[in-house]
């Protein structure tokens, strides 16, 4: 029985060590995505602030006709749309990563609950047919899942 119980353990060993490995490299590529994502967003927000800087030399010009200063400043304004819309397309990239995540935590709980109930079922079956074999009477309750 207690060479059974071992191998058992071994082989759970092997599953959860693997199954860690797996999940530690699905959380180190979407914190890499994440940080791309934040990088994009600064890398971004720098250019738009250096043609919002290059835009507001050229309005310091006292020669520059009107139709130019509102061309200017019409662009500017498309400038602040486009970083808005970088910013939510940004922002929904870094929400279906994290729902992503979210999504293999959950899965990761779950196959330790199955994990467990696996590694009770077998601990009662091997007790239960001990205690069969001896003649002895074993009462378990399993854990339950919060």
């Amino acid at each position: 029985m207690k060479s059974a119980l071992t191998e058992y353990k071994g082989m759970l060993d092997t599953i959860v060590s693997s199954d860690d490995a797996s999940i530690k490299e699905y959380y180190g590529v979407a914190n890499k995505e994440m940080d791309q994502a934040a990088d994009s967003r600064k890398q971004f927000y720098d250019f738009v602030k250096q043609v919002q800087s290059d835009c507001s030399k050229l309005l310091d010009n006292p020669n520059l006709p009107p139709e130019m200063m509102m061309e200017i400043l019409n662009r500017e304004t498309e400038l602040v749309k486009m970083a808005n819309e970088k910013d939510t397309e940004i922002r929904q990239q870094e929400k279906e990563i994290e729902d992503k995540v979210n999504k293999k935590d959950s899965e990761k709980r779950e196959f330790n609950w199955k994990l467990v109930g696996g590694i009770s079922f077998a601990l009662m079956t091997v007790a239960g047919i001990s205690a069969g074999v001896l003649g002895g009477k074993i009462d378990f309750k399993l854990p339950k899942k919060s």
